[in-house]
């Protein structure tokens, strides 16, 4: 074989392969994205906080209180559609994805619509608490390209003990306590990926329940379960921005507390004598920080 021959019969090869290299990931526009809403197929009610996969591959998303969700970043191809939830069989069907979107529109699950039961709700305590909210940013300024990132404390300035929850996950989206931060600023200056949330998310327990004395204060982020955007969001342009913290705990609903789609379920009777210390507060906190070029 003429060896002068031998780079441009590779260079030929090259170019008629037009794939993904093996080990790359997929470009972004040859992805699909996934998108639908859960409804019983007797009534085409909304199925919330269901858990909708596509087997195997780490892709899912959990409906909102509406029934819709998103799987974006999925490569096109046959996949199998597997929706459960709490109390119910799991659902499968067969989806073929192509690049871009793909609506299914209504999935509709042959499940039995429960009547929903009375909703377990507790008072908590009828004193007045004296609680303040801090938060400040990290660093002294950011700068583009930078994800979000706060301390945040809640004080209790009062002269009697309170009863708080740290945040757990899904406290930035639907589940109690509520704790999120909100970022304003240029815009389309702090963007957030779309990105799915894990199906199952874990509820208040016991030892998420911090009992401040007078004078002390709590992280509510004190095991972990932080903003999920503080993390995935970027800032892309520079400029003056302000972020509130919200921590709320106003909802009297004993399954809001508990994790997953809890709409039937029994709350353990240990959880609700500790929800009972929980004064239902929204506090607040706000500070303003510069974004670098």
């Amino acid at each position: 074989m003429n060896l002068l021959a031998v780079p441009f019969l590779l260079l030929a090869a090259v170019s008629a392969d037009t794939t993904t290299p093996r080990g790359l990931p997929p470009i972004a526009d040859t992805l699909a994205t996934l998108e639908g809403r859960v409804v019983f197929a007797s009534d085409r009610r909304a199925v919330a906080f269901a858990n909708v996969s596509l087997i195997g591959t780490r892709r899912g998303a959990l409906t909102s209180e509406n029934g819709a969700f998103s799987i974006s970043n999925t490569p096109p191809g046959r996949y199998t559609l597997r929706v459960q939830t709490s109390g119910y069989p799991r659902d499968e069907r067969i989806v073929e994805l192509v690049p871009g979107s793909n609506d299914l529109g209504d999935v509709a699950v042959p499940w039995p619509v429960l009547l929903p039961t009375p909703p377990i709700e507790f008072q908590g305590p009828a004193a007045r608490v004296d609680l303040v909210a801090t938060l400040r940013p990290t660093a002294r300024h950011f700068r583009v390209g930078d994800p979000a990132s706060f301390v945040a404390r809640i004080f209790n300035q009062g002269d009697i003990g309170v009863v708080l929850v740290s945040s757990v996950d899904a406290s930035d989206a639907w589940a109690s306590p509520r704790v999120r931060v909100e970022i304003v600023g240029p815009d389309s200056g702090f963007v957030v990926p779309r990105a799915a949330r894990c199906g199952n998310n874990n509820g208040v327990t016991p030892k998420d329940f911090w009992r401040l004395e007078p004078g002390e204060e709590l992280d509510p982020w004190v095991n972990g379960w932080i903003d999920s955007k503080l993390g995935r969001g970027r800032f892309r342009r520079p400029g003056r921005y302000t972020a509130t913290l919200h921590y709320d705990t106003t909802s009297r609903e004993a399954r809001r507390w508990v994790g997953n789609d809890c709409g039937n379920c029994r709350v353990p009777a240990d959880l609700l004598e500790l929800l009972e210390q929980v004064p239902a507060v929204h506090l607040t906190a706000t500070t303003e920080f510069e974004v670098l070029p």
